[in-house]
């Protein structure tokens, strides 16, 4: 006695899948294994490539602040720039940028209380997650922030540093935009 049932390849997952089979007659043929780079954000990203070889390759990030400078952010419209430092204060990392003496001294402190490369929301509230902005001028004494993101992409505070953008509101309403911290340390 012979079966009334329709033989052919039952694997949804191979080359010549027969949805109106419904006995597996072993023709099943599945596609070639292709070695490569199968991260779509590398440089190097092959779309056909099913195993990864290892073989990727990322676009080297530039520093925005320019050659040697490590802070960099536009503050009401006047630019700001110059060396930054990263400080481990015990739950929170702190990126310290300072510049002038008496009442030309200014200083800027992103408290960051988190450790990994993410988005921190500009609160003010020290809870995980979140970061402060603290801008001081000896003349015009201090603005907080009051609104914006902290974004780290590379964090690694005692190799590379840690870069990242801030955009802020403060609480006196000045717009701080083109915020950068490259590779601090």
């Amino acid at each position: 006695m012979s079966s009334c049932k329709k033989e052919g390849c039952t694997d949804s997952t191979a080359l010549n899948y027969d949805a109106d089979a419904e006995e597996d007659d072993g023709s099943c043929e599945y596609p070639e294994e292709i070695e490569g780079c199968t991260d779509s954000t590398a440089t190097n990203y092959n779309a056909l490539a099913t195993i990864d070889d290892g073989s990727c390759t990322y676009p080297v990030a530039s520093n925005p602040c320019g050659a040697g400078v490590e802070f960099c952010m536009s503050f009401g419209g006047t630019t700001k720039s110059g060396g930054a430092e990263v400080t481990d204060l015990t739950g929170r990392y702190r990126v310290y940028w300072t510049t002038g003496t008496g009442n030309d001294y200014e200083q800027v402190e992103l408290d960051i209380y988190g450790s990994a490369v993410g988005t921190y929301t500009i609160s003010n509230s020290g809870a995980n997650g979140t970061a402060d902005f603290e801008y001081y001028h000896a003349t015009n004494g201090v603005e907080e922030g009051a609104s914006g993101t902290l974004e780290v992409t590379t964090w690694d505070p005692t190799g590379v540093g840690l870069t990242g953008t801030v955009t802020v509101t403060t609480d006196n309403g000045t717009e701080v935009t083109s915020g950068n911290f490259y590779e601090a340390k």
